[in-house]
């Protein structure tokens, strides 16, 4: 019987982890639709790309669009060719980068851990895979058509290619993953720029001294062949980019996109120095409570010791100066957003893996208690938490508490829960700390399944559905020449599916200006109106001014009719 165990092990564990990532990247992964306001600026973006042919310069409802570099438009923009102009394809780069960069963490941790414990390398695999996947962070933005994932994938990848390259005792091998590397960091600064070589060359670079083998890794990696490969990667858009913008590009891109964000606070984004602890901790529960515990039981600080270990048994030293290093380096810059520290999951993955390797580690206990508190407080949450919810949360969705009640979503999550708490509890009271890992990942699974994919649906049908169908509406209805008004609120969505400029206006002397303007030089003398019916009605307009259309949650679509408007304002 021990003998079948070992060898449907890897067959158990390679099989559980292709369903982790069928179930959490790619089921129903185009079923809802894009979502305001960040997502549908990439979208339009990648399909102004594929319209006008123009593959350097990025643009957004007639507007040059420099807050990203082009691969994650380029990617989109390949998945319209190939799936059509639909969410499927603009989250397509998301997916792949996440599936592919948890199944490098899986492969890394089968390699090193073969020379620690060479009956094990497939469990490592599986519970680092699982980690890596299961989780907040993941989930989202796995699912999200916006650039965090891809960066993700494309610096893990960089950061995982290295320690194949600089634990491999080949040395031919050792050159293909660093050119890996290279390629990956080079793929990177493509995604969003200089972070993508900086904030990898400072994680190397940290751990390379403080393991004492700079000068001849140096040598090892040959440097200038590596700065060589990152340039042809993505020195040409900056080029092209520069060539056909000019000063703006380097502005807006460099000036304000890199160093003012970083240095600045954007949009009040901001947030404490302990802001990503607190994002860990929530994002990566519930394995978050094992890192203080994994962390602690490798004994970083005992540096001499380190500097004796073999390359491949430093990997767990490596993904402290992983997760130290993106930690530290979003901690100081100004703006701060939850998908920042994303890059740094495969290391915490790496190091909690590490623990549940460990037979009967000091402490695991006192984890495993943290463990079950939170399933138990999250049952309490998950049920409770949509009555404390005000309906004016969200002016988009202001019946959503309600709906979410009705739904029984809420409970259905409890109860996952509860069965988490079941799970910790009954591995804890028999101290076995495999069945643990178990219990957590199944329950994870079950909350990915049964309550996070519906839940994104509901806030689907509840925020965006309306406009996509006002959008639908709009292409119907708008007459040659007409245009498009949005008042009070900002929802790229609509940009990207009616295939339309749009005019914002925030104020109504703002819009009374535009209004009277466009009295005088439209052709038709009407314009559709798109905004959310509570804040139009402050507005005072007439009845002969406008036409009802139609109304779709809280939005409201009207035809305004600027002859009778002029003879008012």
């Amino acid at each position: 019987m021990l003998w079948l165990k070992k060898k449907s092990l890897p067959l158990v564990c390679l099989g559980g982890l292709l369903f982790w990532f069928a179930l959490t990247f790619w089921w129903q992964l185009g079923s809802t639709g894009l979502v305001d306001e960040t997502e549908p600026l990439f979208a339009e973006a990648a399909r102004q790309m594929d319209v006008t042919g123009n593959w350097i310069t990025p643009y957004f409802d007639g507007h040059t669009r420099f807050d990203k570099p082009p691969l994650i438009y380029w990617l989109m923009a390949l998945g319209y060719q190939v799936l059509g102009v639909n969410s499927w394809a603009v989250r397509l780069p998301s997916a792949l980068a996440a599936t592919a960069l948890m199944g490098l963490l899986a492969y890394t941790l089968y390699r090193c851990t073969a020379a620690l414990h060479p009956d094990r390398p497939w469990l490592a695999a599986g519970i680092g895979g699982t980690m890596g996947t299961l989780n907040l962070l993941v989930l989202v933005w796995s699912r999200t058509g916006v650039a965090d994932m891809l960066l993700s994938g494309c610096l893990g990848g960089a950061l995982l290619t290295f320690f194949l390259a600089y634990s491999q005792p080949q040395l031919a091998r050792k050159t293909y993953w660093y050119l890996g590397s290279y390629l990956l960091m080079g793929l990177a600064v493509l995604t969003k720029g200089p972070v993508g070589v900086v904030l990898p060359g400072l994680i190397i670079s940290s751990f390379l001294w403080y393991v004492g083998q700079g000068r001849a890794i140096r040598r090892e990696m040959h440097l200038g062949w590596g700065v060589l490969v990152m340039g042809l990667v993505c020195v040409p858009w900056y080029v092209l980019a520069t060539w056909q913008n000019g000063p703006a590009f380097l502005e807006n891109f460099f000036g304000y996109q890199n160093a003012y964000r970083f240095l600045h606070v954007i949009a009040r984004q901001t947030g404490p120095w302990y802001f990503y602890l607190i994002v860990l901790a929530l994002g990566f529960a519930p394995w978050s409570v094992y890192l203080p515990l994994a962390i602690t039981h490798l004994q970083p600080w005992r540096r001499y010791l380190w500097q004796q270990q073999p390359r491949a048994e430093q990997l767990g030293l490596f993904a402290i100066f992983w997760c130290g290093g993106v930690l530290l380096f979003f901690t100081l810059a100004a703006t701060k957003l939850p998908s920042y520290i994303l890059p740094l999951i495969p290391a915490a993955a790496i190091l909690v893996t590490g623990l549940f390797l460990t037979p009967s580690p000091r402490g695991m206990r006192l984890s495993a208690l943290v463990n079950l508190g939170l399933w138990g407080l999250g049952a309490e949450v998950l049920f409770w938490g949509p009555h404390w919810l005000p309906d004016t949360l969200d002016p988009a969705m202001p019946h959503f508490p309600t709906v979410l009640i009705q739904s029984l979503l809420p409970l259905r999550a409890a109860l996952v829960a509860v069965a988490g708490v079941l799970g910790v509890g009954l591995a804890l009271g028999r101290r076995a700390w495999g069945q643990l890992w178990l219990a957590n990942a199944l329950s994870c699974g079950l909350m990915v399944g049964l309550f996070c994919l519906p839940f994104l649906g509901l806030i689907d049908q509840e925020r965006q559905l309306p406009l996509r169908q006002l959008s639908a509406i709009i292409r119907q209805v708008q007459r040659p020449g007409e245009s498009l008004v949005m008042y009070g609120v900002k929802k790229p969505s609509v940009v990207f599916y009616t295939h339309e400029p749009i005019n914002y206006s925030w104020s109504k002397p703002g819009l009374i200006h535009r209004l009277q303007e466009d009295a005088h030089q439209l052709d038709p003398p009407t314009s559709l109106l798109l905004s959310q019916a509570e804040k139009l009605s402050r507005v005072g307009l007439q009845p002969d001014q406008y036409q009802v259309l139609a109304y779709r949650g809280a939005y409201v679509l009207v035809r305004l009719n600027h002859q009778a408007l002029g003879q008012t304002y």
